[in-house]
């Protein structure tokens, strides 16, 4: 519980920041939706239904960098997938970030792309083709809690603080409790007000 609710966030929070640095039209979209949202108070949990590109760059980073690198589950009973044979009791790992990356279902899926979840591009997904948190009853249940916490984290530090990478830094992926940035060295400068 210690790691689920504090490891996943913390790296996507890093894999977010990471995203905007590369992305300067998306980092001014959020930066605005924030300051003529919530200017300068504290965020609200009454204020996250009133922040909807923030939402939408927060499911394009989970989208592009799960935390959760497989997944697996038990075949209650005999079940062909792919077509390959799950006899009962059949141990099955799947991986999220490649569910998450897949061309048939995602248009561009290597991009960062906000819009994506609000220009009706999403609408029809098939259920399991985002399952950020689960499905079912291997739901996580600190969905509301992760996406809330993100929401804040977010808000606070992109309303403040710009963050770039440090120059020669090769951010990779590596796959350990979660998906780390390796090698993601950022440097943060206060934000000027416009």
């Amino acid at each position: 519980m210690l790691i689920a609710g504090a490891e996943t966030v913390s790296t996507t929070t890093a894999w977010f920041f990471h995203e905007l640095a590369h992305h300067p039209e998306v980092e001014r979209r959020l930066v605005a939706e924030l300051r003529t949202r919530l200017g300068d108070r504290p965020i609200s949990f009454r204020d996250f239904r009133k922040l909807p590109y923030t939402a939408a760059a927060i499911n394009e980073a989970v989208r592009l960098h799960h935390p959760n690198w497989f997944l697996s589950r038990r075949a209650v009973s005999s079940v062909t997938l792919g077509g390959h044979r799950i006899p009962a009791g059949g141990e099955v790992a799947f991986s999220l970030s490649t569910m998450n990356r897949d061309p048939e279902v995602f248009d561009h899926p290597l991009r960062f792309d906000p819009d994506r979840w609000l220009d009706g591009r999403t609408d029809d997904l098939p259920r399991s083709a985002y399952i950020p948190f689960g499905v079912g009853k291997h739901k996580c249940v600190g969905d509301t809690y992760a996406l809330a916490e993100l929401t804040v984290s977010i808000a606070c530090i992109a309303r403040r603080w710009t963050l770039t990478h440090q120059p020669g830094s090769r951010v990779r992926e590596v796959p350990w409790t979660t998906v780390q940035p390796a090698d993601l060295v950022m440097v943060a400068q206060p934000r000027r007000i416009a």
